[in-house]
């Protein structure tokens, strides 16, 4: 008899069991299960995927107060990091004022660019001095002491790659050896433009790539140049290093293997992480000015 209880009363607990269960899942459906739906399993998988990122119009991001012992009137901003851990490649905006100069120490390997039509006098620890203007670009080795003065506004784009700090000490060797230090100027964009080789490809598109400013320095490898593109064929291109790339003009029509899309204009300024790929096409022609995280030579 006992036993006969037993039975009917696991029985009923079974099926009071069951029917909760019935009950929860018609209320949460599959979220009971430790598994994903379809579309957080695709949402997932892109966002593992790396993606470009835009900023679009570099010259009107809101600046900050550089602090000078001489009056020097200048604004400047990180705007974008690389994805290096311990090499965090900078892209930086400077806005020098007219005024007494800036004057600047880089204390790392750098890559500088004019982004806007005014002329600044350029003079460095050493005997060099010059003038920049729009398309102009220079690379600036750490350590060197820079003087920036304008006489009407001008706006720098500056990539830099920081030194590790296991190089501090040959950092400040190099800071206090002033014939250490050098600037290296390359050709104004617009007069290199007509002579920029052909970037061959598999996918006949109208490319033209060539690498004019060089940081050979170890654990701080730069590779700044030219990279024209007409209308035609995209170029598939995957990136195996971290890049930015400034757009002097015209417009490049860019989409990655995210889904991302983007019309990049003159002015503008595109990241591209390592392992992203990027189909590149333009409705006319495009310029524009890189600075990639590889050896020369290598793209």
């Amino acid at each position: 008899m006992k036993e006969n209880i037993v039975r009917v009363l696991l029985g009923l607990a079974i099926v009071i069991l069951l029917v909760l269960v019935i009950v929860l899942a018609s209320i949460y459906g599959t979220r009971l299960n430790c598994y994903k739906t379809d579309e957080e399993n695709k949402n997932y998988k892109h966002a593992k995927i790396p993606t470009m990122t835009h900023f679009p119009k570099i010259m009107d991001t809101a600046l900050t107060p550089i602090a000078s012992k001489n009056g020097a009137k200048a604004h400047m901003k990180t705007i974008a990091f690389s994805q290096v851990p311990g090499k965090e490649m900078r892209a930086t905006v400077l806005r020098v004022d007219p005024g007494p100069a800036l004057k600047f120490t880089h204390t790392s390997e750098s890559i500088v660019v004019v982004i806007s039509n005014n002329k600044i006098t350029v003079e460095d620890s050493a005997t060099q001095t010059f003038q920049a203007t729009k398309g102009d670009s220079f690379y600036v080795s750490r350590g060197t002491k820079v003087s920036y003065k304008a006489t009407t506004r001008c706006f720098l784009y500056i990539v830099t790659q920081p030194a590790l700090l296991k190089y501090s000490v040959q950092l400040q060797e190099t800071m206090n050896n002033a014939g250490a230090s050098k600037i290296e100027r390359a050709l104004n964009f617009d007069v290199a433009k007509p002579n920029i080789p052909l970037f061959e490809n598999k996918y006949k598109s109208l490319s033209y790539l060539n690498d004019t400013l060089l940081s050979k320095v170890k654990d701080a490898e730069l590779s700044g140049g030219l990279y024209l593109l007409k209308a035609g064929p995209a170029l598939l291109y995957k990136y195996e290093y971290e890049e930015f790339k400034y757009i002097h003009s015209g417009e490049f029509h860019l989409k990655d293997t995210a889904g991302k899309y983007v019309v990049a204009k003159g002015g503008d300024l595109m990241y591209f992480p390592k392992d992203v790929d990027v189909h590149f096409t333009s409705p006319n022609e495009a310029l524009g000015f890189y600075v990639g995280q590889r050896s020369g030579g290598s793209a």
